[in-house]
């Protein structure tokens, strides 16, 4: 029953992959429309740019070629209703014409070479012919240079502060302006009034004027000049187009094009579906329960039979079976190697077990540990980081009263650790019961350990030997940490003395001793390093100054009691961070 369902739900890969693949096309589909719509909208941009540059361009050509320009703008702009008539214009002329006949060769020859002298000179009738003539000729040239592709509106204008005299203005019938009437105070947009400007100086710069779209009582894009004479700019021809024309070309070209490439879209996605399941679904399936099947049976002779076809071809899924079947030989030679592995680990974890029995009976761990030395108490303990460490303390009588304090670190961890630390500790009592003082015995334990230190490791010791009838303390420091001394009803504090250097880390040290006494009720905490360098889950230490806290906890509680109450306090502090470090403690208090 359970593989049936298995099997509905490998069926229906095909469906969901089938869907993603379509829904994939479709989002693909939908970004390329976007971007082709904002793509075809700067092309359309960029096409009509260029019919208006070439309307106004043309317009420029037309109304530069008179000479007479500054003067006809002046008369237009002061004489507009005139201008008007313009329509009887050609009738007047030939009237004046006839009876003026010794004047009529500068019209009649080329108006456009008149110049503005020339017409200023002229009687007020001949100055109002020849404005009208003008006029009547160049508003002819305007329109004959429409677009027939598009419809382009056309002008020229004089800005005038914040109006405009318009003097030729498109006759199309959108405009609604009557054909060749003269605006006066058509007021001026400020952003159209800015882009003008911008025209006028890129002319005078010799720069070609820039294309500009604005947004106000209608969304247009237009393109400007100004005629220019002598350096100056006389008047500006500028040409637009609703910008809802290029919206129409967009939404036209979109949808003549968009259901063709939907249809071909979902085609091809089908197509690609299908071919997906044949090329790689239906090889994965079969692939799938050959590798189902050798996991129930474990027989990897199975597998050439299953994947005979699929092994033999050159392609992925050929390369992916060939690497199964060799993957699965692979498995039985390694499960052979794992049983015999666990089995070899199993010894070694044996013989851990045994390393760390052999280390932990060399550490004195019967309390209390001198039942008939009423005059201290003293305890101590060693948790190593591994299953073996190589920390280590000891304590033992050198004559009836005189008692060691021993406590070092080794620098590595592990089981060298752990042979260095018992090297180093039955030299330190051998030396000790020797030599008599602490500086002498350690001196004579760094050459033994110096002359075959062949793995470079050195050990950090704190050696102190205690008069116990007088109460008198001489101490070796030889790189270890500072120990801790508790007056009887004061606090805990560091006690700071000399450091020499670790033994086995240089020949022929000369041990320095430091001395001083305790009394009745004082206490000593000595250490490792494991202890301030615990860390929590936020790499933050423990460090001396928590570690002389939970001490100070309760100063007067017992050497026993102390080093419990420190494990605990860590151990809160540390949390689910793993012990990167050895940690050993012992204390020792003075009773009598």
């Amino acid at each position: 029953m359970e593989t049936t369902r298995k099997e509905k739900k490998r069926g229906t890969l095909v469906y969901i992959i089938g869907a993603v693949v379509i829904g994939m096309i479709l989002l693909i589909m939908l970004i390329c429309g976007i971007l082709l719509s904002f793509k075809l909208s700067r092309v359309v941009e960029r096409f009509l740019g260029e019919i208006l540059r070439r309307q106004v361009t043309r317009n420029e050509r037309i109304l530069g070629k008179y000479e007479s320009l500054p003067w006809l703008l002046d008369y237009w702009s002061e004489h507009p209703e005139e201008i008007e008539n313009f329509r009887e214009t050609l009738g007047s002329l030939e009237a004046w014409v006839m009876e003026n006949e010794a004047d009529k060769e500068f019209i009649l020859f080329n108006p456009e070479d008149v110049s503005s002298e020339y017409a200023e000179a002229m009687s007020p009738q001949m100055q109002r012919v020849f404005a009208e003539y003008c006029y009547y000729y160049i508003l002819e040239d305007f329109d004959t240079s429409q677009s027939v592709y598009v419809p382009v509106i056309s002008s020229c204008f004089r800005p005038e502060g914040d109006s405009i005299f318009v003097f030729f203005y498109d006759s199309s019938e959108n405009v609604g302006v009557e054909d060749g009437k003269i605006l006066k105070d058509y007021t001026v947009e400020s952003k159209d009034s800015d882009y003008y400007e911008v025209v006028i100086d890129s002319a005078l710069q010799g720069a070609d004027s820039p294309l500009f779209r604005v947004q106000d009582r209608e969304d247009r894009l237009t393109y400007a000049v100004p005629v220019v004479q002598d350096g100056k700019a006389l008047c500006i021809l500028d040409a637009y187009i609703n910008w809802n024309v290029v919206n129409g070309i967009v939404y036209l070209v979109t949808t003549s094009t968009l259901p063709g490439c939907i249809l071909l879209i979902l085609f091809g996605g089908l197509v690609l579906m299908f071919l997906l399941y044949l090329m790689m679904i239906r090889p994965t399936e079969h692939l799938q329960k050959t590798v189902q099947e050798y996991e129930k049976t474990k027989d990897s002779a199975m597998i050439p039979q299953k994947l005979e076809r699929m092994i033999r071809k050159n392609n992925e899924f050929g390369a992916l079976a060939r690497q199964f079947n060799e993957m699965a030989e692979s498995i039985d030679s390694y499960v052979e190697d794992i049983a015999h592995a666990a089995s070899e680990k199993e010894k070694l974890n044996t013989e851990l077990v045994m390393a760390k029995n052999i280390q932990r009976s060399q550490l004195p761990e019967i309390f209390p540990a001198f039942p008939d030395h009423e005059e201290f108490d003293l305890y101590a303990s060693m948790e190593p980081a591994k299953e073996v460490g190589g920390d280590f303390y000891d304590f033992f009588m050198i004559d009836d009263d005189h008692l060691a304090l021993v406590i070092g670190d080794v620098s590595d961890k592990g089981i060298p650790a752990a042979l260095m630390m018992m090297v180093c500790r039955s030299l330190i009592r051998s030396n000790l019961r020797r030599e008599k003082t602490p500086a002498k015995a350690l001196h004579s334990v760094n050459e033994q350990i110096s002359e075959n230190n062949t793995m470079d490791m050195f050990v950090t010791v704190w050696l102190a030997v205690v008069e116990l009838s007088t109460g008198n303390v001489v101490e070796v420091n030889a790189g270890h940490e500072k120990p801790a001394l508790a007056r009887a009803g004061g606090s805990f504090t560091l006690i700071k003395t000399v450091h020499d250097l670790a033994i086995g880390s240089w020949n022929d040290i000369d041990f320095r001793e430091n001395t001083f006494k305790i009394e009745k009720g004082d206490t000593i905490f000595v250490y490792s390093d494991g202890v301030p360098e615990s860390s929590n889950t936020a790499s933050e230490l423990f460090g001396p100054q928590r570690m002389l806290d939970a001490l100070n906890d309760d100063p007067a509680a017992s050497p026993e009691q102390q080093i419990a109450h420190m494990k605990e306090t860590i151990a809160d502090f540390v949390g689910e961070a793993a012990q990167f470090d050895d940690t050993t403690m012992l204390c020792f208090r003075m009773n009598k």
